[in-house]
């Protein structure tokens, strides 16, 4: 085969191989390994801005705890909400951030309940503790270290 034809030959090939979606796997890893730096430092980043939140020292201050805690997860689900994940982790990190989601809910409506609705606040509190729960468990299985670690 002449030269040219080799070429032509080759670049058939490859153009082939590509529009089948036959690649090597590379890319896949690489989109996974890029989805999961980028949610590793959106958590790393909003998780120490949380645990450098003032702790209440005392009932009073519970509700603007719980505000400027909330207020930093919320940040942090827009920014995790920000990131493309891979088809193959999609399903749970959707339920990862709707996990969040409810934390954020749970905390907003145990800080709106007041000092004198404790046992609501208590609940809410438990509820928004089950949710994180489940958050960390989806990702320990996403591999997302920093946003397993809490707050």
């Amino acid at each position: 085969m002449p030269r040219t034809g080799l070429r032509g030959a080759l670049l058939l090939v490859c153009l082939a191989v590509a529009l089948a979606g036959c690649s090597s796997g590379a890319t896949g890893q690489t989109a996974t390994a890029k989805f999961r730096d980028a949610a590793n430092k959106v958590c790393a980043t909003y998780l120490s801005e949380a645990a450098a939140l003032p702790r209440p020292a005392k009932s009073a201050d519970l509700n603007a705890y719980l505000a400027s805690l909330t207020g930093v997860l919320s940040q942090e689900l827009g920014a995790l909400k920000q990131i493309d994940p891979p088809p193959s982790v999609g399903k749970g990190y959707v339920q990862m951030t709707v996990d969040l989601s409810t934390v954020i809910a749970d905390l907003n409506a145990a800080a709106a309940a007041g000092e004198g609705h404790t046992a609501k606040a208590g609940t809410l509190v438990s509820t928004a503790n089950t949710a994180q729960a489940d958050l960390e468990r989806l990702a320990g299985e996403l591999d997302l270290a920093s946003c397993k670690a809490g707050f």
